[in-house]
C-alpha cells in the first residue's frame, strides 16, 4: 500500500502550527518549541527531504529535543504502554484517561494560565521560587493518582509506578531549596529504566533520548550541568527502587 506522504506532511505541519499559535511570543516556551517543529515540517514538504535538519542550530535542535522529552509527554506514554501491557484494552484506556484528566491536563492548564497572567516567567517554570508553587499543585494530583491506583484491582506494577513518580516529584520538591531539579532529566532516566523492564529496546531508546534531553536543558540555559547530573542521578535512584520493588512483589 502506498504511503500518502503529502498527507502526513500536511498533518504534521498543520497540527504543530495550530498548537503553537496559542502562544508565539513566549520565548523558549513549549509552544514556541512546537512551532520550531512545524517549521521543520514545512521545509520537509517544500524540499522533499529532511535536509533542513542538518542545518538546525544547536538552540533549535535543543528545543526540539526538549519537547520530545517533556515529562508531560513521557508520563502519558509510560502510563499507556504499561497499562496496555498489563490490562485489558478498555481498562488500559481508562487508566490513561485518568492520568491525563487528573494530572497532565489540569497541571498543564494551570501552568499556561499562570504564565499568561504574568505570575510565572515561562512554561518551563524556570524560576526556582515559582517551582515550589508548581510542585504544590502537582504533588496533590499525584497523591490522588497514587491513591486511585492502590485502591484499584490492578497489577502491582501500576500502583508501584504511581508511587515511584510521586517519590520523584516529592524529592524534587524537597531538594528545590538547594538545587533546581530538572524534571526533564530526572523523569527521562526514570522512564528509561521503567521502559527497560517491559521492553529493553524501547528502554534503550528512551535512555538515549534522556541523555540528549539533559544536553538540551543545558544548551537552553534552563539548568546547569550540575543540576542535570543531580537530576539524572535522582531519576536513576527512584527508577532503581521501582525495579527493586517489582522484583520483591514478583
Amino acid at each position: 500500500m502506498a504511503c500518502d506522504t503529502n498527507g502526513v506532511k500536511n498533518s504534521l505541519k498543520n497540527g504543530f502550527r495550530t498548537f503553537a499559535m496559542v502562544d508565539k511570543d513566549d520565548e523558549g516556551s513549549f509552544h514556541e518549541e512546537t512551532l520550531r517543529l512545524a517549521d521543520v515540517a514545512t521545509e520537509i514538504e517544500r524540499d522533499g527531504a529532511p535536509r533542513s535538519l542538518m542545518n538546525v542550530s544547536p538552540i533549535k535542535l535543543a528545543r526540539i529535543v526538549s519537547v520530545l522529552g517533556h515529562p508531560f509527554l513521557l508520563m502519558p506514554l509510560l502510563t499507556g504502554i504499561v497499562s496496555y501491557k498489563l490490562l485489558p484494552p478498555a481498562d488500559a484506556l481508562v487508566a490513561e484517561l485518568i492520568a491525563l484528566g487528573i494530572v497532565i491536563i489540569p497541571s498543564g492548564v494551570y501552568t499556561v494560565v499562570r504564565v499568561r497572567q504574568g505570575r510565572w516567567s515561562d512554561l518551563d517554570v524556570s524560576d526556582q521560587r515559582e517551582r515550589s508553587q508548581f510542585y504544590g499543585i502537582l504533588l496533590p494530583l499525584l497523591f490522588i493518582i497514587a491513591g486511585i491506583s492502590w485502591s484499584a484491582d490492578v497489577p502491582y506494577a501500576i500502583p508501584l509506578g504511581a508511587l515511584a513518580i510521586l517519590m520523584l516529584v516529592g524529592s524534587a520538591f524537597v531538594l528545590n531549596s538547594w538545587v533546581k531539579v530538572s524534571l526533564h532529566s530526572g523523569f527521562g532516566i526514570f522512564a528509561a529504566e521503567a521502559f527497560f523492564f517491559f521492553n529493553p529496546i524501547l528502554g534503550g531508546g528512551v535512555l538515549l533520548l534522556a541523555i540528549f534531553v539533559g544536553w538540551s536543558r543545558i544548551v537552553l540555559d534552563r539548568h546547569s550541568v550540575r543540576e542535570v547530573i543531580y537530576s539524572g542521578l535522582l531519576g536513576f535512584l527512584i527508577g532503581g527502587l521501582f525495579l527493586f520493588s517489582l522484583y520483591l512483589f514478583h
